[in-house]
């Protein structure tokens, strides 16, 4: 098959970084292009295609309609036609706008978030969802249906933990990986509950946030006002060889998301044997099962956060590594690469 995958941009972020995986590896069978719409290119991930990818630089200017912008999207257009492509996969909702209706009819959207605007749902030849959480807000919103094909990630790429965890009293280490932007991401609830968990004397914790974004300012000052300078460690933005390599090397990774419609991380984390606590809505609780594979907290809530990672640290060792180990074999049961690739493939024969 000759497939076409279309999006705005391509930054370092979940859904990039897990696009170049689908692409690679459907790429040993079929014939993949990329092409990014806007300006906004991470080169790093234009790197890791493989070399049998085409890759589309339409290179408009966020929001443009100047003549130039124009002129870039019919060069969109015209490659469609002459590649002549069987699929195109669309992996921002509203890209679909910028094609012309004879592509549209070959046109399919993942749907990664919930609480899309479904004003071009209906352009589309077929909408998937990367979760159930992701499907059941489509249905209950705009009524439309979605299949689900869960996101995936490379099983291979991920060092597993094989130290055990730290006794009670000793330093204990926490990751957070995500954009610093505190409205979806939710930081600054972890911040309040070590905050919270210093005034009981629990000090002996110290958390890793590994991302960059909007809310690093502010996050840097609630670190300062509330006093827990020597809890806290901004590492900035780490390439995922970086992340995958590093998280069995912490005891715990804490996603406190407000809006999370899968959570790759989470399933990273689980990969690596690296237990996980997440806030408790849908999208992440899905993934571990609504507490089978790992643990969560009232969403927002500090309070329950400080709660949960005492109960945490404290709890029996055997138990903890148990369940590390079920998640880490069901995240590879579930979310391989290679089944989600796979999927889509399945899927494109359909379309």
């Amino acid at each position: 098959m000759n497939i076409l995958h279309l999006l705005f941009s391509m930054k370092t972020g979940g859904i990039e970084t897990m696009l170049v995986d689908i692409v690679n590896t459907q790429s040993l069978q079929h014939s993949i292009s990329v092409a990014v719409v806007n300006d906004e290119i991470d080169e790093s991930l234009v790197a890791k295609l493989r070399p049998d990818v085409r890759f589309y630089r339409i290179n408009r200017t966020r929001g443009s309609r100047s003549l130039r912008s124009v002129i870039r999207i019919i060069r969109l257009n015209d490659i469609i036609y002459r590649n002549k492509y069987d699929v195109i996969h669309c992996h921002s909702h509203s890209v679909v706008k910028l094609l012309w209706p004879a592509f549209r009819k070959k046109s399919i959207l993942t749907l990664h978030i919930t609480d899309i605007d479904s004003k071009h749902f209906g352009k589309y030849r077929k909408i998937y969802a990367i979760s159930g959480a992701v499907a059941e807000d489509l249905k209950r919103r705009t009524g439309v249906h979605a299949t689900v094909i869960c996101n995936g990630i490379d099983m291979n790429g991920i060092y597993e933990k094989s130290d055990d965890f730290p006794a009670t009293g000793e330093q204990f280490s926490i990751v957070q990986v995500g954009r610093l932007e505190t409205e979806k991401k939710g930081q600054h609830v972890l911040i309040e509950a070590i905050s919270l968990l210093k005034k009981k004397g629990v000090q002996q914790i110290h958390v890793d946030f590994i991302g960059e974004g909007v809310s690093f300012d502010y996050l840097q000052e609630l670190v300062k006002k509330l006093g827990v300078d020597a809890q806290i460690s901004f590492l900035g933005l780490r390439d995922r060889d970086y992340i995958y390599k590093h998280l069995k090397d912490y005891d715990l990774l804490v996603q406190p998301s407000f809006i999370e419609g899968f959570g790759l991380t989470i399933v990273e984390s689980m990969a690596a044997k690296t237990p996980v606590l997440v806030s408790d809505i849908d999208g992440p609780m899905e993934v571990i099962a609504n507490g089978k594979y790992g643990i969560c907290f009232e969403t927002g809530s500090a309070p329950d956060l400080a709660g949960r990672l005492e109960e945490f640290i404290k709890d029996d060792r055997d138990k903890i590594t148990e369940v590390a180990e079920n998640a880490c074999e069901h995240a590879k049961k579930h979310y391989s690469i290679q089944r989600t690739a796979s999927d889509y493939l399945k899927e494109y024969e359909r379309v």
